[in-house]
């Protein structure tokens, strides 16, 4: 699949974008990340991209179909959407909160059955969080709250995901785990689509990263041309250094200094 995006801007307030003349393309599989700093407009971006916003202007296309033109079942087929935060109303279990996912291939007076039962249990598994399926979602931590909507959007089996923030309520060790799984949902074939205040998890997973700043994007290409000492530092207003460790094969980023 392809989400394609022209020209798209935003506002709350007329003549106050939040962002202009944002354009992209993201391909199934491919993680693509967006750093930016807080208010930049990341959040937002997502809610339009997963039509819980509508554009001032430009347009988003999944596989060349416009997104408007799609029904929320048609739409939750193709994509499912994980804010920030997610406050629960009712004390459902962990178990019916994935089993959820799995509303867009239901009729509209059917219930899940043994087939999403049996989903269900393996996207908890996949997480490593299936200890948790008969607790109350209403009595489990942040971060185990975001691994449990992973879940519940795995299990709509859509062809990309839309992440805002994912790793922010995870601990430091959940943290590397879950680019560890997005790296396996990559390999079977998923999109990922995430924001993050992060850039070394833009480093370690994405193929492809964008810097949101004033508005548009002042960088995009591949992380590691994009995540820079120089691109930080501008996006942060703080010295910043990418170091390579070859013996790691990896870059990470520190405050220039944090190692003097």
């Amino acid at each position: 699949m392809e989400l394609t995006v022209k020209n798209l801007c935003f506002a709350y307030q007329k003549n106050h974008p939040v962002f202009t003349d944002i354009s992209f393309n993201v391909s199934t599989p491919e993680i693509f990340c967006i750093l930016g700093a807080n208010g930049a407009g990341k959040s937002t971006l997502l809610k339009c991209l997963a039509n819980q916003h509508a554009a001032s202007s430009g347009q988003i296309f999944y596989d060349e179909q416009l997104l408007h033109s799609f029904s929320m079942r048609e739409l939750a087929k193709k994509i499912a959407y994980i804010p920030q935060t997610h406050a629960p109303a009712f004390p459902f279990s962990v178990l019916d909160i994935v089993m959820m996912g799995r509303a867009a291939y239901l009729g509209s007076f059917s219930s899940p059955g043994n087939r999403e039962k049996k989903l269900a249990e393996e996207k908890l598994a996949l997480l490593g969080i299936e200890q948790l399926a008969g607790k109350s979602y209403t009595d489990i931590s942040g971060g185990e709250r975001q691994l449990v909507m992973l879940a519940s959007a795995l299990a709509q089996e859509p062809q990309m995901l839309l992440l805002d923030e994912p790793t922010a309520h995870l601990d430091f060790g959940r943290q590397y785990r879950f680019l560890d799984i997005l790296h396996l949902l990559k390999k079977q074939g998923i999109g990922i689509l995430m924001t993050s205040h992060f850039p070394d998890h833009a480093l370690r997973a994405a193929d492809t990263t964008a810097i949101l700043k004033d508005g548009t994007f002042a960088h995009i290409g591949p992380s590691a041309d994009v995540v820079t000492s120089e691109n930080l530092t501008a996006l942060y207003n703080v010295p910043i250094q990418v170091i390579s460790l070859p013996e790691y094969d990896q870059k990470i980023c520190l405050p220039e200094g944090a190692l003097s």
